[in-house]
């Protein structure tokens, strides 16, 4: 089964016109592919001139269901080269109950709400890999079109919005909400990636950035400069800290997931470390976490990958069958982690009637950059690469190098 399935039709270079067309009880949805009309010229060959002729190409059940859990959904693909039809970098990762996104260039949000099947309220999280108008100049606009959406649905609207991106990013929004005497109800919280330790007191409590708009700052040092070795990004990790609420931070039994594995915990002290050997660490929930490093840039620029946990396997009715266990609730007791007792009387496990766990999905999202180690050491062995390539030239010798 593939890791990811990307609506059928979508193009990686461009972001196509969509709509959804309801009639009845049956739901079709549809996206519309321009195509040039060709028409023979005066020597015989095939020209082409427009207009261009409209075909709809339809979503099957499972690409809207989403029933993978995950899938990408390019927005824009030009960086340099913007077109009616391209626009700037941007991607959304569209998972069971949340959104992800990654960069945010001009005119994002228009694009964003082109997509019948993307939500702006569920927009929980948005990474910037550089502080360039390629990457963050859509990030006010997209911020207001959340907050609106979750404030007329009030669908999750003290929930906060996390952003992840290099120092700077949220003296930027400030300065662009306080000038534009913008208000939003939503949370947001600007998670910037510092090269140095974070004193304790200030770790993992955001601080106020503007009260008017419900800003905060957040400065994650790298993993090898934390206590605890990660940072935890839970949507209600925010409140708890604020309220005192104890964080349960072990593993859920009942989940169908297996442990994240985390880093070891850092030295704040450390003095030997370089940059090319940072990496920073957040777990969102019990089924993902991202990883950062830094990318080879002529700015601060950063590649993130996203890690799926480990899925207990399936229940193996073969094995229970000849374990003696008898079906019912004791199946249901397998599955989640428990011992049963058989028709024999003997003591049955779960590990010795379950199929082999199946390994978490893994994902790069790499901007504009060349080769870098530390991005290529997290990345090994991943289902699924988006890398832009706009600012990558061929020298002579071979080499990659980035203008």
């Amino acid at each position: 089964m593939s890791p990811l399935q990307p609506f059928r039709g979508a193009s990686w270079r461009a972001s196509r016109p969509a709509w959804q067309h309801s009639r009845a009880r049956t739901v079709k949805r549809c996206q519309v592919v321009r195509r040039p009309q060709a028409t023979a010229g005066s020597n015989g060959q095939a020209t082409t001139h427009q207009p261009a002729v409209e075909e709809k190409v339809l979503w099957d059940s499972k690409t809207v269901s989403n029933s993978t859990g995950l899938q990408f959904v390019p927005l824009g693909t030009s960086a340099h080269s913007v077109s009616r039809l391209r626009g700037t970098p941007a991607t959304v990762l569209r998972q069971k109950d949340e959104l992800w996104l990654f960069e945010c260039g001009e005119d994002t949000q228009r694009q964003f709400l082109r997509q019948p099947l993307l939500r702006p309220s569920k927009v929980n999280r948005i990474f910037v890999s550089r502080t360039d108008a390629g990457a963050c100049l859509g990030l006010p606009g997209m911020l207001c079109t959340t907050s609106s959406a979750r404030e007329i649905g009030l669908d999750s609207t003290d929930l906060p919005l996390h952003v992840y991106g290099p120092p700077g990013l949220g003296v930027f929004l400030r300065h662009m909400l306080q000038l534009s005497d913008t208000f939003l109800s939503m949370p947001i919280i600007v998670n910037e990636f510092v090269q140095h330790a974070v004193p304790e007191e200030e770790l993992d409590r955001p601080q106020h950035l503007d009260e008017r708009s419900s800003l905060y700052l957040q400065r994650l040092p790298p993993d090898q400069l934390h206590p605890q070795g990660w940072t935890d990004g839970g949507m209600t990790a925010f409140w708890n800290r604020g309220r005192g609420v104890g964080i349960v931070r072990g593993p859920d039994e009942r989940l169908s997931v297996r442990p994240l594995a985390m880093p070891p915990a850092g030295d704040p002290g450390r003095t030997d470390l370089r940059p090319g050997d940072m990496t920073w660490t957040v777990k969102t929930n019990s089924d993902f976490l991202f990883k950062a490093a830094l990318l080879p840039h002529t700015s601060t620029a950063f590649g993130f990958v996203v890690q799926e946990a480990n899925r207990v396997g399936a229940l193996n009715p073969a094995k229970c069958e000849a374990f003696k266990v008898k079906p019912g609730a004791h199946f249901s007791s397998l599955k989640a982690g428990d011992s049963v007792m058989n028709t024999a009387g003997e003591m049955v496990h779960s590990h010795q009637v379950l199929n082999p766990d199946r390994p978490g999905r893994k994902l790069a999202v790499i901007g504009p950059s060349t080769n870098s180690p530390a991005i290529a050491h997290l990345a090994g062995g991943a289902d699924a690469v988006l890398h832009s390539a706009s600012r990558v030239a061929v020298r002579e010798d071979g080499r990659e190098s980035a203008p």
